[in-house]
């Protein structure tokens, strides 16, 4: 039983990770069209995104439940 929950834990911390950085990504291409789309963003925003500095901000920003076993 105690495994079971170990495991359970686990898998719903990694199904938080991934769901992270699906949104990410998601964010990532909205703000590239965006940029493409309009003549003032393209001079204003970088040409290549930073997926470090954009992971670490959606970190940052975001409540992520600790599912860890204590």
């Amino acid at each position: 039983m105690r495994v079971t929950v170990r495991v359970l834990r686990e898998v719903m911390l990694l199904v938080q990770v991934f769901d992270i950085l699906k949104y990410t990504m998601q964010r990532v291409v909205q703000e590239e069209e965006r940029r493409m789309e309009s003549a003032c963003l393209r001079d204003v925003t970088p040409s290549q995104c930073n997926v470090e500095l954009v992971l670490t901000k959606l970190m940052e920003n975001r409540y992520i439940v600790d599912w860890r076993c204590s």
